[in-house]
């Protein structure tokens, strides 16, 4: 849906995927990494606790394109009323005189900046022709990754473990436990609203790529905090201080291996995708990642890259 409301456009959900390729959201995510940072761009992240729920908000200045400001409230109750967890919306505003266009829909952008972010830092971390993956969750953000794994990461095979019991969709295996969706997979991308691990060392490869979407903030840990100290290399898309994971990992006096970031991951080089070790992705989101995504959604992907090249 697109509508007009006091000259603002507003975009409902499946405009906004529509708008963008699968390929195009995987190389926004990886220019959201590239340019995150550059002293001519602003960004700024806030979260508050509010009892169980979470309230957070990013926003982001692009000369060139405008300022984003995505704001919202994650609820876990929403979940047994069958509404939604996360709540949202985006509204864009012209860089010229600060006029606001357009207000997108805040799930929309969510699903499709977390998704694509931890397929482009699985790929940028090891890149595996046809490989098998496992996905744990299959919520908006577990179908998004499900796709992008078929469509971008050419994945010979998809698992996915539904905590619900129902039937992912045709063309994804639906596994029984979460340990038999992991088992042989050389991806397994955790896709849970779990405050607590869902994946352990022991359900892991070892050479396995593992990511998670849940692991946002100190006290939330959807992975095992000793994959880490199995890791060769962590790959994060902002403050690694930031996720639950690595903090109980490094406060309990671990080390923590290899750090790289979103985007600035070296490119690949001959025999890594033979390379033995784990590897973890960790995705929190960043305001950088929902601009790209909400502006490639308004004006196409084909500009918001032209303009954002200048700062890569």
């Amino acid at each position: 849906m697109t509508e007009k409301i006091d000259s603002i456009e507003r975009i409902g959900v499946a405009a906004c995927h529509i708008a963008v390729t699968d390929d195009e959201l995987v190389q926004a995510m990886d220019r959201a990494g590239r340019i995150a940072g550059h002293p001519e761009l602003t960004a700024t992240r806030m979260a508050a606790d509010a009892g169980e729920d979470l309230i957070f908000g990013h926003s982001c200045l692009i000369p060139g394109l405008g300022m984003c400001v995505k704001t919202g409230i994650q609820k876990p109750g929403n979940r047994a009323k069958g509404i939604d967890t996360v709540q949202a919306a985006v509204l864009l505003f012209e860089n010229a005189t600060g006029r606001p266009v357009a207000l997108v829909d805040g799930k929309a952008v969510t699903t499709m900046r977390t998704a694509g972010a931890l397929v482009a830092g699985i790929r940028a971390l090891r890149p595996i022709p046809q490989p098998r993956v496992a996905v744990i969750g299959f919520g908006s953000q577990g179908r998004q990754v499900a796709e992008l794994s078929r469509t971008v990461l050419g994945a010979a095979e998809v698992r996915a473990y539904t905590p619900s019991g129902v039937a992912a969709e045709d063309g994804i295996d639906t596994a029984r436990t979460i340990a038999e969706a992991a088992a042989g997979a050389d991806v397994v991308a955790c896709c849970t609203s779990s405050p607590r691990p869902v994946i352990s060392r022991s359900d892991l490869a070892d050479d396995v790529v593992v990511g998670t979407m849940n692991s946002f903030s100190p006290a939330l840990v959807e992975i095992e905090p000793e994959i880490i100290g199995h890791a060769t290399t962590v790959l994060v898309d902002n403050a690694p201080e930031n996720f639950g994971p690595i903090v109980q990992w490094t406060d309990a006096g671990g080390r923590l291996p290899v750090l790289r970031y979103l985007g600035q991951v070296p490119p690949p080089r001959a025999g890594d995708a033979g390379a033995r070790g784990i590897r973890a992705a960790f995705v929190g989101g960043t305001g950088y990642q929902d601009a790209l995504v909400a502006w490639s959604v308004v004006l196409g992907w084909s500009q918001v890259e032209e303009v954002t090249r200048q700062y890569t």
